[in-house]
This record gives C-alpha cells, structure tokens and sequence, in this order.
C-alpha cells in the first residue's frame, strides 16, 4: 500500500513448497490442485490480466 502497487497475493512458505523448491521441480507442476499451488495461479492470472 505504501508503494501504491497491487497486493498480487501471498505465499505461505510450506514444507511442501520447499521440499519442491529442493527437488527443483515447481509445486505447481508437482500438485496442480493442491491449495498452494491455486495461490501461484491466481497470481499468474492477476499478472496477465495486468498485462493485457
């Protein structure tokens, strides 16, 4: 708020992200449907929406 620019979304910093982080394989790739990885999607549709 204080820059003025849209807050995209948050990313809890969870087990399962950095086992993947680790594994080097993206979580969303790994668990498309878990809850984390529908975090990483609506901030993708929230920038490319921003974009068009």
């Amino acid at each position: 708020d204080r820059l003025n620019v849209p807050l995209l979304g948050e990313i809890p910093l969870t087990q399962e992200i950095m086992e993947a982080t680790d594994a080097g394989e993206p979580i969303i790739s790994k668990t498309p449907k878990a809850h984390v990885s529908k975090i990483y999607q609506s901030i993708t549709e929230k920038v490319m929406n921003a974009l068009n």
